[in-house]
């Protein structure tokens, strides 16, 4: 990375953050007030992050594009009769029932659950290991309402999430690569689409 070139948007904010879109540019998210020259060495201070960063981008980039129709048509079916199985067996185990299992082509992420419990799943992650798809359906499920009280179920959840913490590499994504992913941390497997790292508190005049 020979040169850096950065776009900023100010905001009424208390901490200044730098992303890697996933087009692969960067955002400086800074204060009204911050300093131009304040933004420019918090942006240079974290050069080698960029440089991962960058690299991780691409990688996710490739991911995508490996795939024919052909092979994107044989997951989204893969999709449609794995996916419905996995998420009626962790179902049983946790004590949930999602409104609706739904798979569409989304880049952004492998997994999501709307306010209504509607789970949505990305065709794309048939592709990863099945322990990985596991783990995105338990994460999904998990959104779904409080678990029932019953001792059984509560220790096949324990026994099931022993091994979740295992799982990101899975997904192909690392943990040190940034301070904080575009959410909240626990969405580290399933955020695809941008990738930052924060400051505690930003500097001003």
């Amino acid at each position: 990375m020979d040169s850096i070139t950065y776009k900023i948007i100010r905001s009424n904010r208390k901490t200044v953050a730098l992303c890697a879109e996933k087009d692969g540019t960067f955002t400086v998210k800074a204060p009204l007030r911050m300093k131009a020259s304040d933004i420019e060495d918090f942006v240079l201070s974290h050069r080698k992050w960029m440089e991962k960063a960058s690299a991780r981008v691409s990688e996710i980039q490739s991911f995508y594009d490996s795939f024919s129709e052909s092979d994107i048509e044989n997951m989204r079916a893969a999709a449609k009769t794995v996916l419905p199985l996995k998420v009626e067996k962790y179902s049983k185990i946790m004590g949930v029932v999602p409104n609706s299992v739904k798979i569409n082509s989304a880049k952004k992420r492998f997994g999501s659950c709307s306010g209504k419990n509607d789970i949505n799943f990305s065709l794309f992650l048939m592709a990863k290991d099945e322990r990985a798809v596991d783990y995105v359906v338990v994460h999904e499920l998990a959104h779904t309402g409080r678990l029932g009280d019953d001792d059984a179920q509560l220790n096949g959840l324990a026994e099931l999430l022993c091994f979740l913490h295992e799982l990101n590499e899975l997904l192909g994504l690392k943990h040190g690569l940034s301070l904080e992913v575009f959410g909240t941390s626990h969405d580290l497997a399933l955020h695809l689409d941008q990738l930052c790292i924060h400051t505690v508190r930003a500097g001003g005049d």
